[in-house]
């Protein structure tokens, strides 16, 4: 694990002083879960009911219908069959003869569309025709023809297995003495069906196909042909390879066109609902843009300490842009998974019930295809990404400062004191000689290198690798332990986390902080917290020590064993150290003495 993922996972989870941010970051991942897991249900429900719709309008009727112009009949189906069964793609093609009829009941009328089908072949393909309510499918020879009834339409007519209905066709008119009147044909109930599709089983009863042809005087034509495709979707270009072979009085109609307006209007309804409900998300990134601006604000300080331990702004950038992106991925992932149970929750309980009159069907299903999932989580995740992209640049942004005229050569060895009274630019100085600002004129040298010709990535090197700073207020990162603090110039250099807390480990028995290792820096004295920041900034060995008022912040006994600790770690590394402070009692502990006054360092004192 790289260290920024380190870093942003420890700011996200740690305990905020400002619980304002940690109100503001619960507050984004609730809005992100809300706003996906309603994506997720919303998008299954229309999907849900469209397919369910879907399937049950194909199981009931055709995929591809051969009707004639002006309602007329079709003769000379057989071969017609034959050619459209012989099409690639084409499952079956049967004869259908349909017309509207009138059917008297027990105990009620109404007038509906019955249909000649050949039983044999369309049971193969219809589960509701293999597995009828009750009764069974009309077999030839009997006294009275044989019926099947849906079940609404039994229910409305009072009609049962082994009843006797009486079917009013146009044909069943016949001239009498006293002018037309109306003979009914019987038929009696031999099944009752239930496609599951209310408007079906309502308004549609069936019969064998030669009765069918005898009680509408067909004389063995029909009224079109009914065509099963293996796949669907293919309904249009098979359709088009049909009109190719039929008579041009007949033409095609798929179960798209017959079905349009209410396939268009769902996928409308599911588009719309998307979008809306997308809002949710891009308010919940809102609040990522404000929680990471709240963030940056609360973390100035250890942005600067990271850059003076060698991050670069896109190493600042990356982790505030992590940070974001977790808050997007929890809730992301919180959201998917809390709108997937409720979705199957849903369809184990049938939760929500619906009029079957009005929708078809009895009770909303809950499906969600993959690609929508992978949409919902893509789009979900680019708005999270996308929020972060203003506050990681800001995080990142560093200005530069005007330079002072001050000039100083540095040796190897040398323990260097600047004096100078508060707000001379000492503090200004060191961060030039420390690489985090740059001057606008002159020339700052570092092993015969200028640093103004260096690039941002290559002086975050030089400040990681050969520079090391110690600050009056400490600067540890409050979120993480000693170990880890003294960890992080070896994990932004590169060192994997195990390496890096074994030299870090060995840099705290150098500073006698051993048995801290472990403790946060609020659980440390003043004199411990330094200790550990003096560990930090020697822990990549570097060759030269900045250290800004090191002991102004804690009393003089505390300080003189800093300075002697520091004295101690100068001479047995090797190092060049800078020490800026006001305290003529710490200017003692150096070699070389320098004072900032009026534009210019006098050199003072020089063993």
């Amino acid at each position: 694990m790289n260290y920024e993922l380190f870093v942003a996972k420890r700011y996200l989870t740690a305990k905020r002083k400002q619980a304002f941010i940690s109100v503001i970051t619960f507050i984004s991942i609730l809005g992100i879960t809300i706003g996906v897991m309603a994506l997720v249900i919303a998008i299954a429900l229309i999907t849900g009911f469209q397919g369910d719709v879907q399937d049950k309008i194909l199981e009931s009727t055709s995929h591809i219908m051969v009707p004639t112009l002006s309602r007329g009949v079709l003769k000379g189906y057989p071969p017609l069959i034959s050619k459209i069964e012989s099409l690639n793609g084409v499952i079956s093609a049967t004869p259908v003869a349909q017309e509207n009829v009138f059917l008297q009941g027990p105990s009620g009328d109404k007038g509906v569309m019955l249909k000649g089908i050949d039983f044999d072949l369309e049971s193969k393909y219809s589960s509701w025709l293999q597995e009828l309510e009750s009764g069974q499918i009309p077999e030839p020879g009997l006294r009275k023809e044989g019926i099947l009834l849906g079940r609404e339409l039994a229910i409305g007519l009072g009609a049962g297995v082994g009843d006797v209905i009486e079917v009013y066709a146009p044909s069943s008119i016949s001239l009498s003495p006293v002018g037309p009147m109306l003979r009914p044909k019987r038929f009696i109930v031999t099944g009752i069906f239930n496609t599951g599709l209310y408007e079906f089983d309502s308004s549609m009863t069936l019969i064998r196909l030669e009765a069918a042809q005898k009680l509408f005087n067909l004389d063995g034509d029909i009224s079109y042909i009914q065509v099963r495709i293996e796949d669907v979707f293919r309904a249009p270009k098979i359709a088009m390879k049909i009109q190719e072979i039929i008579p041009p009085m007949a033409y095609t109609m798929t179960w798209m066109e017959l079905n349009e307006s209410l396939f268009s209007a769902l996928k409308l309804e599911k588009n719309i609902m998307f979008l809306t409900i997308t809002l949710i998300v891009l308010v919940a990134a809102l609040n990522i843009i404000a929680t990471l601006i709240l963030m940056v604000m609360e973390k100035t300080r250890d942005i600067g300490i990271l850059m003076a331990m060698g991050a670069t702004s896109r190493n600042i950038r990356k982790i505030f842009f992590l940070q974001g992106a977790m808050i997007g991925v929890v809730g992301t992932v919180t959201g998917t998974a809390l709108g997937l149970i409720w979705c199957v929750l849903a369809n184990a309980f049938e939760l929500i019930k619906i009029p079957v009159d009005i929708y078809q069907i009895s009770f909303v299903p809950f499906h969600i295809k993959i690609g929508d999932l992978f949409l919902i989580v893509g789009i979900t995740l680019l708005i999270s990404f996308l929020s972060t992209l203003f506050p990681s640049h800001r995080a990142a942004k560093v200005d530069p400062v005007i330079a002072l005229k001050y000039s100083l050569e540095l040796l190897k060895g040398d323990l260097v004191a600047i004096m100078g009274m508060s707000g001379v630019g000492k503090t200004t100085f060191l961060n030039l000689l420390g690489a985090l600002d740059k001057p606008t004129e002159g020339e700052i040298l570092f092993d015969g290198e200028d640093l103004l010709a260096k690039n941002e990535k290559e002086l975050a090197e030089i400040r990681n690798q050969k520079i090391g700073f110690v600050f009056q207020f400490y600067h540890l990162l409050p979120e993480f332990t000693t170990l880890e603090n003294i960890s992080f110039p070896l994990l932004i250099r590169g060192v994997d986390k195990m390496t890096a807390q074994e030299r870090a480990l060995e840099m705290l028995r150098e500073v006698f902080l051993e048995d801290k290792m472990h403790i946060r820096p609020a659980q440390l004295s003043g004199g411990e917290q330094q200790r550990v920041a003096i560990a930090r900034a020697l822990v990549n060995e570097p060759r030269l020590l900045l250290a800004d008022e090191p002991t102004g912040n804690m009393d003089w006994k505390t300080g003189q064993a800093i300075l002697e600790l520091i004295r101690e770690l100068h001479q047995k590394k090797g190092l060049s150290s800078v020490i800026v402070t006001h305290n003529e009692k710490v200017a003692r502990f150096c070699t070389k003495v320098f004072l900032m006054e009026s534009g210019d360092l006098k050199l003072l004192s020089h063993p």
